[in-house]
């Protein structure tokens, strides 16, 4: 029995990356993913894991923790942020083998509170740290040095899927949750800036992701964002008609919506940080500041037109990058370490 620890069900990037790694591993292990929020559950990702074979599901921390020493797990697989105990107290009732994952550095930089006690006592109990990108490693190495060296890299991939058919690729798109660190609202405030370029060439700015905090959205014209802003939506659709998508975050693990864009061929324009230049820097257009994204965005305004060659060069080159991060060699790096875990 493989247990899957999960602080939530919903539709982000984290979850997602889950369920296929879940739906691999179930053809040769049990599972049963552990969730444990009870509340914030989105409805297809929750259908998705309840259809896969040989998977059972368990929510909320005390019913997780009753039922799981039953189970008698032999690997303890956990995606928690800043919350321990359950999985430490899992660890030591069960002495299942424990494997933590890191991917996202906002749990070092600025907006999770690390209970540092219970993390080092976590860490302690740890067999192997998987770590999402070199960049989240090198992080990790500095800030839990009791784990640095048991740091192991297995970066996330992108699951096969079709866009939605469309006559004609016109909409630059940003995709993220709208809350403070993540990029959006400055990727709005640019957008709104350049509508008048854009409806000139017939570009449509769109965008995607939960809005977690609106005050974000002060200062910015009210029916510009109703106009753009359209919630949360699958991948097929977000990427049906996009060409270009704008990634301005300060701090990322492994960018899952830059990696999905350059699967359909969709060239991004990322914020000039660690993770981006490790994985994208080959088909992405880096920005280190406000202006020169601004001045990259009007660029790409006439990727559909006069500049429609450079365009072709970098979505070919994505199309190439994208190809290297298979769900199938994700599952792999798992099974061979959950394989050497249980021998």
């Amino acid at each position: 029995m493989v247990v899957i620890i999960l602080p939530s069900l919903q539709s982000g990037g984290t979850e997602w990356q889950t369920f296929h790694l879940a739906q691999s591993l179930a053809l040769h292990h049990a599972l049963h993913v552990w969730v444990y929020d009870c509340v914030h559950v989105n409805a297809r990702l929750h259908q998705a894991f309840s259809a896969l074979p040989n998977v059972s599901l368990t929510f909320g921390v005390m019913a997780g923790l009753q039922l799981l020493p039953r189970q008698r797990p032999r690997i303890i697989l956990s995606y928690a942020i800043n919350y321990y105990l359950p999985e430490i107290a899992l660890r030591l009732i069960s002495g299942a083998v424990l494997i933590t994952e890191r991917r996202n550095l906002y749990h070092w930089l600025k907006s999770q509170k690390r209970r540092r006690w219970q993390e080092y006592w976590r860490n302690c109990l740890t067999h192997t740290v998987v770590c999402n990108s070199k960049a989240v490693a090198n992080v990790v190495s500095r800030t839990e040095p009791e784990v640095a060296d048991r740091l192991q890299v297995l970066y996330n991939s992108v699951a096969s899927f079709l866009p939605a058919p469309a006559d004609r690729r016109h909409v630059m798109a940003a995709v993220g949750n709208i809350k403070p660190g993540k990029g959006v609202e400055e990727a709005l405030r640019m957008f709104q800036a350049l509508e008048p370029h854009a409806k000139e060439r017939n570009i449509v700015f769109a965008v995607y992701g939960r809005c977690d905090d609106a005050s974000l959205l002060a200062g910015l014209d009210a029916e510009f964002v109703r106009r753009v802003y359209r919630g949360e939506a699958a991948k097929e659709a977000i990427f049906a008609e996009a060409y270009c998508l704008v990634h301005l975050s300060e701090a990322e693990g492994f960018p899952n919506a830059v990696l999905e864009a350059a699967a359909c061929g969709v060239v991004p324009i990322l914020s000039d940080i660690a993770p981006h230049r490790e994985l994208f820097a080959d088909c992405a257009v880096l920005v280190d500041s406000s202006d020169a994204a601004m001045r990259a965005i009007r660029r790409a305004l006439d990727w559909t037109g006069i500049a429609q060659v450079e365009f072709d060069n970098l979505s070919a080159k994505c199309l190439a990058t994208a190809s290297q991060f298979s769900a199938e060699r994700r599952a792999q790096g798992y099974l061979e370490l959950i394989d050497a875990c249980l021998n």
